[in-house]
């Protein structure tokens, strides 16, 4: 038993220990990817700056390669660009003659659609308004009728007191005699 038990110790203490180990190469190793995923991002941002950097130096270039094209396109353009200046400026004339033209004409069709608006909404208002007069004149001719009946309904029931005053009064002199 007592063999058993160092064994079972000693076991137990190989395992604690290789459990140790590997906790500690585990962090080892984290450590270590932190460090290439450091490098590695290090890296690409140099590859990167250095080729943004290559990338300016190129558009430097290009730049001054444009502004030299461009300076002995200028002086051969100058005369055509008067030229389509002039043409332009004709042009545009045209064009706004033609938008001003347009544009009246759009304003009138506007101006027409508004009035028939304008015209739609006060018909829609005064039909609102003959109805709204129709139905007053209903309520109104309704309550006539309702008075009348009442009218008609207390002068039947004053007659009928009155008739029934007649025959107890006729009633009370048959009994004096």
């Amino acid at each position: 038993r007592a063999q058993a038990k160092r064994e079972m110790e000693e076991r137990a203490a190989a395992l604690e220990e290789e459990r140790r180990v590997l906790k500690e190469e585990t962090r080892r190793k984290k450590e270590e990817d932190k460090r290439l995923a450091r490098a590695e991002s290090k890296r690409k941002l140099e590859e990167e700056a250095a080729a943004l950097e290559e990338g300016r130096r190129a558009l430097e270039q290009e730049a001054k390669r444009q502004k030299k094209e461009a300076e002995k396109l200028a002086r051969a353009q100058a005369k055509r660009e008067m030229e389509e200046r002039a043409a332009a400026l004709e042009e545009e004339r045209r064009v706004l003659k033609e938008e001003t033209r347009r544009k009246k004409e759009e304003d009138e069709r506007l101006a027409r659609e508004e009035s028939r608006r304008k015209f739609e909404k006060e018909a829609n208002t005064l039909e609102k308004e003959r109805q709204e007069l129709a139905l007053e004149a209903r309520k109104r001719k309704q309550e006539a009728e309702n008075l009348a009946r009442e009218k008609a309904k207390r002068r039947r029931e004053e007659e009928t007191v009155t008739f029934e005053e007649r025959r107890e009064l006729a009633r009370k002199a048959r009994r004096r005699k």
